[in-house]
């Protein structure tokens, strides 16, 4: 998850969340890192999945903290 993103929502490594909007990722993710700095203010989150997945990009994607 995007760092300042992170911040601005009070999350810490570890903490859960849902994301909806997204097809097949949709579900509950733990925080487990974050993304580099070149990302910051953007408001962006990445999924760990398998290598064999192909990039995706998901607009109007909703994120609820558990």
């Amino acid at each position: 998850m995007e760092r300042t993103f992170m911040k601005e929502l009070g999350l810490v490594y570890g903490d859960v969340v849902k994301i909806e909007g997204t097809g097949q990722w949709d579900g509950i993710w733990q925080i487990q890192d974050t993304m580099n700095k070149r990302f910051a203010g953007r408001k962006k989150i990445d999924f760990l999945v398998p290598n064999e997945i192909k990039l995706g990009k998901w607009q109007n994607v909703k994120l609820f903290c558990l």
